[in-house]
C-alpha cells in the first residue's frame, strides 16, 4: 500500500505539473488569440477555430483536473484504508501484550507454586527422615523393653523355683510348728 501510495503521490506531481504546463498553454493561446485579432482582425473562420481549440484545451484541462481530483480522493481513500489497517495492527499488537503479560503473570504463578511445593515437598521429606529416625529409636527401645521383659521373665522363672522351695520349706516348718 505505501508503494502505491507513494507512486499515486508521484502520479499526482506529475499531473500538477501538467496542469500548471496545461494552464501556461492556455494563456499563452489566449494571448496569441487576442494578439492576432487586435493586429490582423483574424477572420470568422480564424476566430472559430481558435474558439474551438480552446475549448479543446478547456476540456482537456477540466479532464486533467477531473484525474487529478480522483487521484486525490482515491490517495485520501487509501490513506484512509492504511490507517485502519495500522489501527488495527496497533490493535493485534496491544492484544498480543495484554495476553503475554497474563501468560508472564500465570508463569510467574505456576513457578511460585512449584518452589512452595518444593519447599513442601523438602519439608516433608524432613519429617519423614525425623519421624523415621524417631521411630527407628522407638523400635530400638522397644526392642530394649523386649529384652529387659525377656530378662526379667527368666529372672522371675529363676527366682521362682527358689522361692517356691523356700515358701514350701516354710509353710512345711509352719505346719510342723503350728499347734493343731
Amino acid at each position: 500500500l505505501r508503494e502505491e501510495v507513494a507512486a499515486l503521490g508521484q502520479r499526482q506531481k506529475q499531473c500538477d505539473e501538467e496542469l500548471a504546463a496545461a494552464r501556461a498553454e492556455l494563456a499563452r493561446v489566449d494571448q496569441e488569440r487576442k494578439a492576432q485579432e487586435q493586429e490582423a482582425g483574424l477572420s470568422e473562420q480564424r476566430r472559430r477555430q481558435l474558439e474551438e481549440e480552446f475549448e479543446t484545451l478547456l476540456r482537456k484541462e477540466q479532464l486533467r483536473v477531473d484525474y487529478v481530483t480522483e487521484l486525490q480522493n482515491l490517495h485520501k481513500q487509501q490513506m484512509d484504508e492504511l490507517t485502519a489497517q495500522i489501527a488495527e495492527v496497533n490493535k493485534k499488537r496491544q492484544a498480543t501484550a495484554a495476553e503475554r503479560a497474563k501468560l508472564d503473570e500465570e508463569i510467574g504463578r505456576c513457578t511460585e507454586a512449584i518452589k512452595k511445593f518444593q519447599e513442601l515437598d523438602k519439608f516433608r521429606q524432613k519429617r519423614a527422615e525425623e519421624f523415621r529416625d524417631k521411630r527407628h529409636a522407638v523400635l530400638e527401645k522397644f526392642t530394649e523393653l523386649l529384652l529387659m521383659q525377656d530378662g526379667m521373665r527368666r529372672l522371675v522363672e529363676d527366682i521362682r523355683q527358689p522361692v517356691a522351695k523356700t515358701v514350701s520349706f516354710y509353710n512345711r516348718i509352719h505346719a510342723s510348728v503350728a499347734p493343731a
